[in-house]
């Protein structure tokens, strides 16, 4: 693939460590929320989508927590925007999806 065809096709993203000497993790856009117990993520679709994201899968054993998203799927924006979520009334939790490497033990 020539090199103009391999940058449209790459997307950089950051990359972070839980400590100094602690292991890489990489975010993946997506942010887990969590409402109290007695509010279902369902009624917040709406607002959700004002702050910019969209639900991409709500537990079925835990309707009132979701993995949500950057409507634009950017993870830069998902990140940038985290703060926005805590805003919503009922919101417990907020927090991005990091990937790591696995460990063997």
């Amino acid at each position: 693939m020539p090199p103009a065809e391999q940058s449209a096709a790459l997307t950089i993203t950051p990359v972070y460590a839980t400590d100094p000497r602690g292991p890489l993790a990489v975010p993946t856009g997506r942010i887990f929320i969590r409402f109290t117990p007695d509010i279902r993520v369902e009624a917040h679709r709406r607002s959700l989508a004002e702050r910019g994201y969209t639900v991409v899968t709500i537990p079925s054993y835990a309707p009132h927590t979701a993995w949500v998203q950057a409507t634009n799927d950017d993870i830069a924006t998902s990140l940038f925007n985290l703060e926005q979520l805590t805003t919503l009334p009922g919101v417990v939790h907020a927090e991005p999806q990091l990937l790591m490497q696995r460990k063997n033990r």
